[in-house]
């Protein structure tokens, strides 16, 4: 990925080594941060870990996603039916099982543009008890357009994603058009685009 080398690195050796820290990627809407996540699941697919990948859109979709990486994870029916009836705690159920895995998995929980909702009752997105959790286990991945740290916490490491430089901006259209100009245009068109990569791939 043009521009995005040194944290696919970091993402990619993560999942390899898992560390407790929440990874979070923010920035503005369209910077690239899903595309960085993409890549980052389909390198873990391809080493054969576990990846699972779960919208924080809405809440109903991010209670429905973590059910399903529930199932996937071999969760007895049984615990499963009590927690989503009330009577046990599913974020604590999927836990237990996501931090007893033998094999280091990789979360990706994608547009968590408000972090209120992976919080449990009561508590914060960053502390630990809600839906993302730093785990040795294993890694979560967040994209969010948050990047504060009183949000996430102190077992968070934030990376900014930002515009691409000048440079791999238009790189990237010429890789995406290259029968459609040279490379000067190219430099041009991103500079004017302002190397945010969904401009570049809508230009």
């Amino acid at each position: 990925m043009r521009g995005r080398d040194a944290i696919l690195a970091h993402l990619t050796g993560l999942v390899a080594e898992p560390k407790p820290m929440l990874q979070v990627l923010h920035g503005l809407g369209g910077c690239g941060k899903t595309t960085i996540a993409l890549e980052t699941a389909r390198l873990a697919r391809e080493a054969d870990y576990p990846v699972y990948w779960v919208s924080a859109a809405e809440r109903g979709g991010l209670a429905a996603g973590m059910r399903e990486i529930a199932r996937e994870l071999r969760v007895p029916a049984d615990e499963l039916g009590q927690s989503w009836t009330g009577r046990a705690d599913v974020m604590d159920l999927l836990w237990r099982h996501l931090d007893a895995a033998r094999q280091p998995w990789l979360l990706v929980v994608d547009n968590a543009d408000d972090p209120e909702i992976l919080a449990a009752p009561g508590g914060n997105p960053g502390d630990g008890t809600g839906w993302v959790r730093p785990s040795r286990a294993g890694t979560s991945l967040l994209t969010s357009r948050v990047g504060s740290p009183e949000v996430w916490g102190s077992q968070a490491e934030r990376h900014q994603i930002g515009v691409l430089a000048d440079d791999d901006a238009a790189d990237v259209l010429v890789d995406l058009a290259g029968h459609a100009g040279d490379r000067a245009q190219a430099q041009a068109l991103a500079e004017r685009l302002g190397g945010l990569p969904l401009a570049l791939r809508s230009a």
